[in-house]
């Protein structure tokens, strides 16, 4: 794929060669990925944990393009972790962003497929939101090929900014330059008691955290906010400090344990544990669900994402039926 940069050609390969690793006319994709990180990202650390990759491998990939380009791509000052682009790093940039277009048109061409839309969830909503969503566009005829895959919101995020996913729902607001964040739902968070609790709490009855033994909960990190709320409370170490939401179902099969969670789970956990749901009497907050996409998304993707947006607004009644424990952030059930 040629392209000029000044009066340097440039081709792109994606093979290393004892005789033209370090040639001016050849570009590296994992140089070129990796640049858009840290110009993205403006820091080596932040785009090396964006990258999945140590922070070694992202500066000496940052040195390996700049001896082939034979300029400064990246100002790093002494002292400061964080980056600026050069004159020439911001002219490459224009470069780079279409290299990265022009990838993924050859990856669509190669594969002769529908653009795939590649969705990236939390695995809670990935599990028990999503489902009518792929549905509906599983049945489409005329829909994009989908690809799913589920992560921590953070990583979610930094997926979605680096254009490695389309789409993201995550259950934070995260604060980025290239992303469009939108809150479409909300669901109250619930008390879930393993049945048979020592409390006698009648199911759906309001049960507040002091009757509780702290050293019971199984915690599950659902945000900054939430962690806020449950330092309002004696400090105990939990029963277990788990990751995914499905890991709670051994757990409350177990006597006198519990655990706060979206009110969306509920269905769900009472049917594979027997626990009982309750209303928290201290009121904690409410988790919402957020929809992310890049600000600019790339121009073979734009339509597929538009339709994965108005393929949720079509189905949302469905999303969170009527004792699903989910609302449209417009006030309506969702």
């Amino acid at each position: 794929m040629p392209g000029t940069l000044g009066r340097a050609t440039i081709e792109v390969t994606s093979k290393y060669s004892a005789s033209n690793i370090e040639s001016v006319h050849v570009l590296v994709p994992e140089e070129i990925e990796t640049f858009l990180a840290i110009a993205r990202f403006g820091s080596l650390g932040a785009a090396a944990e964006a990258l999945h990759a140590s922070q070694s491998t992202v500066s000496y990939r940052l040195q390996a393009l700049e001896r082939r380009m034979g300029q400064r791509l990246v100002e790093r000052a002494r002292g400061d972790k964080r980056t600026t682009l050069s004159t020439a790093g911001e002219n490459f940039l224009a470069v780079a962003e279409r290299w990265e277009d022009l990838a993924e048109e050859t990856r669509r061409i190669r594969n002769r497929h529908h653009v795939p839309v590649r969705i990236g969830a939390a695995d809670a909503i990935a599990i028990h939101v999503l489902p009518p969503v792929l549905r509906e566009l599983a049945q489409d005829p005329t829909a994009p090929r989908i690809t799913v895959e589920t992560a921590t919101g953070p990583v979610v995020s930094d997926r979605v900014a680096l254009s490695h996913l389309d789409v993201g729902f995550v259950f934070f607001e995260r604060v980025h330059a290239d992303l469009r964040v939108e809150p479409v739902a909300t669901s109250e968070m619930r008390l879930f008691l393993a049945r048979g609790f020592e409390t006698g709490a009648v199911d759906g009855h309001p049960v507040s955290l002091q009757d509780l033994r702290l050293d019971r909960e199984v915690r599950l990190p659902w945000g900054p906010d939430l962690l806020a709320w449950r330092q309002r409370f004696p400090w105990a170490e939990p029963l277990a400090e788990v990751a995914k939401a499905f890991a709670l179902w051994p757990f409350l099969q177990a006597p006198d344990v519990w655990a706060v969670a979206p009110a969306f789970l509920a269905a769900d956990l009472v049917e594979r544990t027997g626990c009982t749901v309750h209303p928290v009497v201290e009121d904690p907050p409410a988790r919402t669900i957020y929809r992310i996409t890049h600000r600019k998304p790339r121009a073979t993707i734009a339509h597929a994402v538009r339709t994965v947006e108005r393929t949720w607004a079509r189905v949302a009644s469905q999303v969170g039926r009527s004792g699903t424990g989910l609302h449209l952030v417009d006030g309506r059930e969702a």
